[in-house]
């Protein structure tokens, strides 16, 4: 996430690379913290740590494929697995069923909207292009669903970077957001049971004593204004 901020030198991208490569699902260890059909896929991993053990989380994997494709890295055959992970989960609706297991740190339906969104709306990834119609849809269905303001906030921008037409959002300035209901609005969660396997994993995630939540008003009123940028390009 870092280096996607940065100007940096290629020499930094692709050591990040070499060790996503290396920390990558069957090439370091074999994932047991996902459903079975996925775990002879071999994507990346969330964490970079030889010692730490394999794991997916489906906002993490767009992040990392928008970092290779921004920095255009050489694909290899964990991009491919990568793309082709979050096509599998993506047909499946794992999503909407399941956001908390596919993801114990975006955990939330919305979230991971925003994440898949985010990547499909920069890059055009054929294997991703035949479920956009699905996701446009799942997103309207969130927009009614979803009461927090910044789940509103986020689904638009989603809707916009997909092409869509957001409907119209009525929040007109920074005392309405303050008072708002964003406060209880959690756009990033650590549960410590993410490397537990089935049907272990499936129990303690939803355990809220072992819940960590990071809570960052400053980034929530950069969602906020990166919708209103985007709404405004879109104008344009």
């Amino acid at each position: 996430m870092a280096l996607m901020g940065l100007d940096n030198n290629d020499s930094d991208n692709i050591a990040l690379k070499n060790r996503m490569i290396a920390t990558s699902n069957l090439n370091h260890k074999r994932i047991i913290a996902t459903y079975k059909r996925y775990k002879d896929i071999p994507a990346y991993s969330t964490w970079l740590g030889y010692r730490m053990p394999v794991d997916f989380d489906f906002g993490v994997h767009c992040n990392i494929l928008y970092f290779v494709l921004e920095k255009k890295l050489p694909l290899v055959k964990q991009d491919s697995a990568t793309i082709y992970l979050l096509q599998q989960m993506i047909a499946n609706r794992d999503y909407i069923k399941s956001p908390v297991y596919i993801s114990p740190y975006y955990v939330r339906t919305p979230v991971l909207l925003y994440h898949i969104a985010r990547l499909m709306g920069r890059f055009t990834i054929p294997q991703l292009e035949l479920y956009k119609g699905q996701i446009v849809a799942d997103i309207n269905q969130q927009l009614i669903t979803c009461h927090n303001v910044m789940d509103q906030i986020i689904l638009r921008t989603s809707l916009l970077r997909l092409g869509g037409n957001a409907p119209p959002f009525e929040l007109d300035n920074l005392q309405q957001f303050e008072g708002s209901n964003q406060q209880q609005f959690v756009f990033f969660q650590a549960r410590a049971a993410f490397s537990y396997p089935t049907p272990l994993k499936q129990i303690f995630l939803h355990w809220s004593y072992i819940y960590y939540y990071f809570y960052s008003p400053a980034y929530y009123k950069i969602l906020w204004l990166e919708y209103l940028v985007t709404k405004q390009q879109k104008v344009k």
